[in-house]
């Protein structure tokens, strides 16, 4: 173990694309999840995008599997916190490989994220991220993040 509470790293699985006749059929699945689940809170739909027999984390703070990202969106409910995408700005894709960038509440905290995930058959089968905090706009020295 890595000290994640995956198990996984972050630059870790797999790198090249496949399945490169399905990327616009793979953009459009990512898209909907972004939108139906991160940002309109509609969990019930979780299983229409993220595969239920294998999903792999690579977020550091998050497990595998459905019960993985479970245990993660509770811990933040019971801290009174929550994730929700205010905005998907971009999402770009190579047969199974889509990677989106969006902007984040994460319990009253702006984030600009990068979501990276590997579509298999499809459903979201992996998935990795990075964050980082969005500073306040009177300190931006450029257009900031978006």
């Amino acid at each position: 173990m890595d000290g994640t509470d995956s198990g996984h790293t972050q630059v870790d699985g797999p790198s090249e694309p496949v399945d490169l006749d399905r990327t616009e059929q793979n953009k459009a699945h990512v898209t909907g999840f972004l939108n139906d689940v991160l940002k309109d809170g509609e969990y019930d739909k979780l299983t229409d995008y993220i595969s239920s027999e294998i999903y792999t984390q690579h977020n550091p703070g998050v497990g595998d599997g459905l019960a993985g990202l479970g245990v993660f969106v509770e811990s933040l409910a019971a801290r009174g916190l929550s994730m929700v995408y205010q905005e998907i700005h971009k999402v770009i894709g190579c047969g199974n490989l889509v990677a989106a960038l969006s902007k984040m509440d994460l319990g009253g905290t702006e984030m600009a994220v990068v979501d990276l995930f590997r579509v298999d058959d499809g459903l979201i089968v992996e998935h990795w991220d990075v964050m980082e905090e969005i500073p306040p706009k009177e300190t931006w020295v450029n257009s900031g993040k978006f």
